[in-house]
């Protein structure tokens, strides 16, 4: 099964029996904010879709980092949940500490209660640690 944010169908919990592999390449593509509120991408998936699968699911309209589209199918696949019993943060502000923050604009992650009671989103261990490290960085460094 092909994870595609053009897919007309969502990945449910029936879909566990129906595929032994998902396939989450190319998903990391730029998404963006219409004017009417709705979300495009550049549809990077579409070099993988060429392939012909014949089994495409989305997990919503907004991006998502790897982990957590691999966390979300997890949590759909294994334990049985629909997308819509998964809590979900929508553009979080990641605080990267020093009263400097991250804004993850066009991006959807899972989320968990953080000690303070508000919902935050789960990240990989190291990720938060890197997103400030690279707070400095300029991007045309790297080219």
């Amino acid at each position: 099964c092909l994870l595609d944010m053009e897919a007309t169908e969502e990945l449910t919990p029936e879909d566990a029996g129906k595929f032994d592999v998902v396939v989450a390449g190319g998903i990391l593509g730029n998404v963006h904010e219409n004017e009417d509120g709705s979300y495009a991408s550049d549809d990077r998936t579409a070099e993988v879709r060429q392939v012909g699968f014949a089994h495409r699911r989305h997990l919503g309209p907004l991006q998502m980092t790897t982990d957590t589209a691999l966390l979300t199918s997890f949590r759909v696949l294994d334990q049985g949940l629909t997308l819509q019993e998964i809590p979900f943060v929508d553009e979080p502000e990641i605080d990267c500490g020093e009263g400097a923050c991250t804004e993850m604009k066009g991006f959807r992650y899972v989320a968990r209660r953080g000690a303070d009671g508000e919902w935050e989103p789960v990240l990989p261990e190291g990720m938060r640690e890197l997103m400030a490290k690279s707070m400095d960085d300029d991007i045309l460094d790297n080219l």
